[in-house]
């Protein structure tokens, strides 16, 4: 049984691994929210990302097409990041990204849980 638990693990890991990263052209936006309309004119518009009702703001992942979208909307935006895929074009090449493990501390943690079972 634990053989299977680890094996799921490293399967896991492995296709995390092979995630594709951001759209072409895609940007990190904060769309200012001031009343219940503009989070339903936000919301009609089916856009990537989160909604911070306690802030009055949305951070939004849009490409070009979508950024038209929302500017026909009247809603006011900031431009966080203008192309993610630059912004973390060097994610995967640091030694360990921050707020992660390196593969040794995984597997020494994966090493004591299955040795406590």
């Amino acid at each position: 049984m634990k053989k299977y638990v680890l094996l799921s693990v490293i399967l896991c890991l492995n296709f995390m691994a092979l995630a594709q990263g951001w759209r072409k052209g895609e940007k990190e936006i904060k769309v200012f929210l001031n009343s219940v309309a503009d989070y339903t004119l936000l919301s009609d518009l089916k856009l990537n990302g989160d909604i911070n009702p306690f802030e009055g703001i949305g951070i939004m992942y849009v490409n070009a097409e979508e950024l038209n979208k929302l500017e026909k909307t009247g809603l006011s935006y900031k431009i966080l990041k203008d192309d993610l895929n630059e912004y973390y074009h060097d994610f995967w090449h640091q030694d360990v990204p921050p707020g992660y493990y390196s593969y040794f501390k995984v597997s020494i943690g994966l090493t004591f849980v299955v040795l406590i079972n």
